[in-house]
């Protein structure tokens, strides 16, 4: 049995659960074909486990078809529909293989979304058997593009949920004994990350209310240099996955505070860690993630106001309630996971093989 992923930008997560599939299948062959990695998430993949990875920029449109003929796979997946040479590949093996496309963006109705949709429902069905999405809002786009219910999947997006709930339980006796005074944002420094209107938010509030509170950010980006620079705001830099836990263990609460993500699966992994969460609601990731006033808040983060506000909620809570906030949080974590994310996978390499079958 025979994957072919190709891909726009891998991130670990996406890795992680490659991982999984072979170790719970062995008999699969994985090849992932992806673009570079991006300089500002330089990750270390170690696909040694996996399969083979393969750079998207040694192939132009003949030899990216030839190359998928000679691997003759049961399973295509395919991210987006920008890259116009896998979908032309794609269109050869509609009815070959089981062809799937990802997407992670969410249904606004804006002008551009819906002349996109008018003019892909009439060819993206066609070319994709399926679609994977992670959650509902991006179920809607999905019957928007012209895939109806029983064509429509969801749970694409999943964290190491293994991995992250070993954290939470490797840390909360001490939290529970001290909860970490420590706000940890996980994000690019971007221009839609919002890292700015964050900071500033989190100085106002230090010289209104003096607290023990700190700051902690994690990445790197193009807006790196206009870093704020407070005693109590630290910067990490880009971290590796293998070096997030010394992190997760003395920080206590997850803040991101985009002005637009799709998603984010950098929430997931803080919900199984038992973070409570403060989340902006334009991230995706909120709607399956954040129960307010449970786990955490959903903010809005177009204003310092706004954001002043939300972590104010936190900092005047008990520890008591943080902590439990934290359990609540690792729970609501379980309803998507790397298990079903493997099975949906093998459902679609056994509808693949129905195919090739009936041929």
């Amino acid at each position: 049995m025979k994957i072919l992923i190709l891909y726009m930008e891998l991130a670990d997560y996406t890795v992680q659960c490659l991982k999984k599939l072979k170790l719970a299948h062995p008999e699969v062959s994985i090849h992932t074909v992806a673009y570079p990695i991006n300089d500002e998430a330089p990750f270390n993949f170690d696909f040694t486990t996996i399969g083979k990875l393969y750079n998207r920029d040694k192939f132009d449109h003949e030899k990216l078809q030839l190359f998928v003929d000679k691997i003759d796979p049961q399973l295509i997946i395919c991210s987006g529909w920008k890259d116009k040479s896998y979908l032309k590949v794609i269109r050869t093996w509609r009815n070959k293989a089981t062809t799937v496309m990802c997407m992670d963006n969410e249904w606004h109705a804006s002008l551009r979304q819906r002349l996109s949709a008018l003019a892909a429902r009439f060819f993206l069905p066609k070319v994709f058997n399926y679609i994977w999405v992670p959650y509902k809002r991006q179920g809607k786009f999905a019957k928007k593009l012209g895939f109806n219910d029983e064509c429509i999947k969801y749970g694409f997006y999943t964290a190491d949920t293994e991995k992250f709930s070993g954290f939470y339980e490797k840390n909360i006796k001490a939290k529970q004994a001290a909860f970490p005074k420590v706000f940890l944002c996980v994000a690019r420094y971007f221009p839609q990350k919002n890292l700015e209107t964050l900071w500033n938010a989190f100085v106002q509030l230090q010289n209104e209310e003096p607290n023990e509170w700190e700051l902690w950010n994690m990445g790197t980006g193009t807006d790196f240099e206009k870093r704020f620079i407070d005693p109590k705001i630290k910067h990490l830099g880009f971290v590796q996955p293998n070096q997030m836990e010394e992190y997760i263990a003395k920080a206590g609460v997850f803040v991101l505070p985009s002005l637009f993500e799709p998603w984010g699966v950098v929430v997931h992994e803080f919900a199984a860690s038992g973070f409570p969460l403060l989340i902006s609601k334009h991230v995706g990731a909120s709607q399956a993630f954040v129960e307010n006033g449970i786990n955490g808040y959903v903010f809005k983060p177009s204003s310092v106001e706004n954001i002043k506000e939300a972590l104010l909620k936190i900092m005047q809570l008990p520890d008591h309630e943080l902590n439990q906030m934290g359990i609540n949080s690792a729970e609501i974590a379980k309803q998507i996971n790397q298990e079903a994310w493997v099975e949906q996978c093998m459902q679609f390499i056994n509808h693949g093989k129905a195919v090739s079958a009936a041929l």
